[in-house]
């Protein structure tokens, strides 16, 4: 673990720690090695699922649905669980540990600012619980500039509670905490930093982009890759630019990427890139590439061959459509073609 979290007051255990599905290792693993993403593993979300057992979903236009079909399923390679907080919700509801009925989010907020150390990041933690379960907590428009502000009260200290705060800011998704967003991508903590880059992209405020181009230069992996995938989100084609160099970058899954982030922007600069994504062979040749993520691989750049409409990219959609070895790889592929001009 990247951070060990103060030992909790008696009788209640730790939330997993949200840093644990934010990172892969080599072998596909979802422990959270410091700076350690240097394979292809793009974590899978928790419990196993990997979300990806429904067919691409195409609308009345013949297109990808963006919301939650091409956007919601193409970055699954960009590690990003949305159901992190469901887990833990898991683990505390299982066992019974803590008592929240009748808090508010704004209790919670005064809980943190008012508990003992050991005691804070359990009130974060139940916080980012409270604003999942309840949607009209995240509707008060007082919430998000709450949990902002205190973000900013607790910068340079205790990581575990920070990162449950940006991840209440990102369930809040108010494009008005962006600037206290922005500042945590200074965190001193890597996992705040992941956590902040991937809400970024999720609330798409207006120049939010700016603030994560200096993480593609990041000498972490990780950073790189979740800047990579919040800026395809944001849309913006600007930034396309400085996304280019990341498709000669020295990890395997940040080229993936950086190739899935464009084709977002419809950069079409990623083409061979994602031509090797679809060829299981190569796939087969990648060190420490887990059977789910070759999988994966195809299906995304499947879909973002179909977006780009890619000339040099079609011949091998139709091949994955006729003699892949994966049902859902030649579903997806019938469906592209299918709808492919």
């Amino acid at each position: 673990m990247t951070e060990s979290p103060e030992k909790p007051a008696h009788g209640s255990a730790p939330p997993p720690d949200p840093s644990a599905s934010l990172r892969g290792n080599a072998s596909g693993s979802t422990s959270p090695v410091q700076g350690a993403t240097s394979g292809p593993g793009a974590p899978v979300k928790p419990g196993g699922s990997d979300g990806l057992d429904e067919p691409v979903a195409l609308d009345e236009r013949g297109e990808l649905e963006e919301d939650e079909g091409f956007l919601a399923e193409m970055p699954r390679l960009f590690m990003i669980p949305a159901g992190i907080v469901a887990l833990c919700v898991g683990v505390f509801v299982l066992f019974g540990l803590i008592a929240s009925e009748g808090k508010s989010a704004h209790d919670y907020v005064e809980e943190i600012r008012s508990a003992r150390s050991n005691q804070r990041w359990q009130a974060a933690f139940e916080l980012s619980r409270v604003l999942i379960r309840d949607s009209k907590s995240k509707q008060d428009p007082n919430i998000g500039p709450e949990v902002a502000t205190l973000l900013g009260e607790f910068s340079g200290e205790e990581p575990l509670v920070r990162r449950y705060l940006v991840l209440a800011l990102e369930e809040i998704g108010d494009p008005a905490t962006s600037p206290a967003l922005a500042g945590a991508l200074a965190d001193a903590d890597t996992e705040v930093r992941l956590y902040a880059a991937r809400a970024l992209g999720r609330l798409k405020a207006p120049g939010a982009g700016a603030s994560l181009l200096p993480l593609l230069e990041d000498e972490d992996p990780a950073l790189r890759k979740m800047a990579l995938h919040s800026l395809g989100r944001l849309g913006d084609p600007r930034a396309a630019e400085s996304m280019r160099p990341r498709l000669e970058d020295p990890v395997e899954d940040v080229r993936w990427n950086a190739a899935l982030a464009l084709a977002l922007l419809d950069d079409a600069s990623g083409t061979e890139t994602l031509s090797k994504m679809m060829d299981e062979a190569y796939l087969s040749r990648v060190e420490g590439i887990l059977e789910d993520q070759k999988v994966e691989a195809r299906i995304n750049a499947v879909r973002a061959a179909w977006r780009l409409r890619e000339p040099s990219l079609r011949a091998a959609v139709e091949s994955l459509s006729r003699t892949d070895t994966n049902l859902r790889v030649r579903d997806v592929a019938l469906k592209a073609i299918a709808e492919w001009p």
